[in-house]
């Protein structure tokens, strides 16, 4: 795996069922459910639909609007700090800095729904970090009709 902070190592291609299994307990959703599936492209199709039906009705076709935000490591790892399994829905045992960072742009972009890839190597029992299969899914957020 080519990592500048790591020598190079050879990766592990043992499937592990279990780790699938974990990921999924773990995500609550199929690993074949991430970002694909009928209820992605019915969103894809319905967004589409609306711009052009914006343009048609002249209410002007959406904008797209970019940030540039910079990172408090601070801050970051106060927040990380200050999670509580105990007080959290789901009783995770940590939120990540990606987990931080992500909710903070979606609470600031306000968009109607958002993705965010996880990489479970480390984070489920049995998946390691030189595993070679693809142990990433997608968590999705927000108003996707699930």
């Amino acid at each position: 795996m080519l990592d500048p902070l790591h020598p190079l190592c050879v990766l592990d291609p043992t499937r592990k069922p279990d780790v699938i299994d974990g990921i999924e307990a773990l995500s609550n959703q199929k690993m074949d459910e991430g970002v694909s599936g009928p209820i992605f492209n019915l969103i894809f199709l319905r967004d589409h639909i609306r711009n052009y039906l914006s343009g048609i009705l002249g209410r002007g076709a959406s904008q797209f609007d970019q940030k540039t935000f910079l990172l408090d490591a601070e801050y970051l790892n106060e927040i990380k700090a200050s999670h509580d399994p105990a007080e959290c829905e789901h009783a995770l045992p940590f939120i990540s800095s990606n987990d931080v960072v992500t909710s903070t742009c979606f609470n600031v972009a306000k968009p109607s729904f958002g993705f965010m890839a996880v990489n479970y190597r480390g984070k489920v029992e049995n998946c390691e970090r030189y595993d070679a299969p693809n142990y990433i899914n997608v968590v999705t957020y927000g108003d996707t009709g699930k």
